[in-house]
């Protein structure tokens, strides 16, 4: 039932009606949610988790409230450091890059993602080839 309810709720992200509620700051316990979910043992939560932050941090007013709500943040980076699922790590990869590229965002923020992608690429990289590529393309562009 957890699991339906979160992949639903991830769903619904998709709705530009719901991109404005995150937008302006009226769901704040989802993005937690969400930031909690990225660390999930069970994959299919850390991909919905993740996969959710990443379609709405394409909108900067969201990614902006996203790189605000610490338990996202630190559930995103987690997941781009520590996740070797495919879907995790592009989903979790085109998120904080969103984040880091959107309007409003903090120094520090962008450059504790910039890190992170460092640091991971310096270990060997990803196993989503799509994720390599995304991150490599922050870096090179970002340095």
């Amino acid at each position: 039932v957890q699991r339906a309810g979160l992949e639903a709720l991830c769903n619904m992200t998709m709705a530009e009606e719901v991109a404005e509620r995150f937008a302006l700051g009226r769901a704040e316990n989802e993005l937690n949610i969400f930031g909690a979910f990225c660390t999930s043992e069970v994959e299919r939560q850390q991909s919905a988790a993740t996969g959710a932050l990443a379609i709405l941090a394409g909108h900067d007013e969201v990614a902006v409230r996203i790189a605000d709500c610490q338990q996202c943040l630190q559930g995103l980076l987690h997941a781009v450091l520590d996740s070797d699922l495919p879907a995790v790590e592009i989903r979790a990869v085109s998120a904080i890059v969103s984040i880091r590229r959107a309007e409003g965002i903090s120094a520090e923020t962008r450059r504790a993602i910039f890190s992170v992608l460092q640091e991971r690429l310096s270990r060997g990289g990803f196993e989503s080839l799509d994720a390599q590529e995304l991150a490599e393309e922050e870096i090179r562009e970002g340095s």
